[in-house]
């Protein structure tokens, strides 16, 4: 399939715009696996895409919505075409019980071995009644593809539900703080630092970036470290950096020991009758 234009709407808008030149074949790919799939009703593009920048490690984050009970008919269809049109390699599929709802598969896409490889974050979800918003704070402004009933409309959520939801979070860090700090410095105590060094960024990183965010970027308060710089005022995120454990410049040689010594492991473990 040639790289092509594409048309999609944003906010009921019907607009003609080129993607970055590596995420256009296989958009229009997904766009034709939606237009000629009957239970795909419609299919955005989102990511980086909607929220901006794209850069060079940006995936292509899309999502198909389908009519309910047939996301599992879409999906294996989807992983079949994927499979029959491209090198689709390091799959990993979420489903339920771990995925709540929807399907999702990442991998990494190439025309031919060898080939440049893109990596691909898709989901299939059904359709909820009275159709998808989507909140442009959270989620940007999606690139719609594929949506002849306009199901997909962009919409803010209401600012209630997310403070109610931020306050219910935040109570539940008020409750177990003492039991949380206490956890946290009796490892420390022990000298079990691994121990430590969990809990400290469960019980004691994570929650804080937490509040921070319900504070300034109350629409995504939970997020997470996912883009602090970008949300979060510079002297918070230098306070928030200076409590991560390690140093950032050691961080990819420790990743790429720690995923070489899963693989080596997983080679035995996962071997019959061991």
């Amino acid at each position: 399939m040639r790289p092509q234009t594409l048309r999609g709407r944003v906010t009921g808008v019907t607009i003609e715009g080129q993607l970055p030149v590596r995420f256009r074949e296989p958009a229009a790919w997904l766009r034709e696996f939606a237009v000629h799939t009957p239970d795909a009703l419609a299919l955005r593009l989102g990511g980086s895409l909607a929220t901006g920048p794209v850069d060079e490690w940006s995936d292509l984050d899309a999502c198909i919505h389908v009519v309910p009970g047939t996301e599992r008919r879409v999906f294996d269809a989807l992983l079949s075409g994927l499979d029959r049109d491209w090198v689709f390699t390091d799959r990993w599929v979420l489903e339920p019980p771990v995925r709540q709802e929807g399907l999702q598969v990442f991998g990494r896409l190439a025309h031919e071995p060898g080939g440049t490889r893109l990596v691909v974050d898709v989901e299939v979800e059904a359709v909820p009644d009275g159709g998808v918003p989507i909140d442009p704070r959270r989620h940007g402004v999606p690139i719609v593809l594929h949506d002849p009933d306009r199901l997909i409309r962009v919409e803010q959520e209401p600012d209630e539900r997310l403070a109610a939801d931020a306050r219910t979070s935040a109570r539940r860090i008020a409750d177990r703080l003492p039991t949380a700090r206490w956890i946290v410095e009796k490892a420390i105590d022990r000298g079990h630092w691994p121990e430590a060094a969990a809990y400290h960024l469960r019980f004691g990183v994570d929650p804080l970036v937490q509040l921070l965010r319900t504070v300034h970027c109350p629409s995504r308060w939970d997020f997470g470290l996912r883009y602090v710089h970008a949300d979060l005022p510079a002297e918070d995120v230098r306070r928030v950096l200076e409590l991560l454990p390690g140093d950032s410049d050691g961080l990819a040689r420790r990743s790429r020991a720690a995923f070489d010594w899963q693989d080596e492991l997983l080679t035995g473990v996962l071997t019959p009758g061991r």
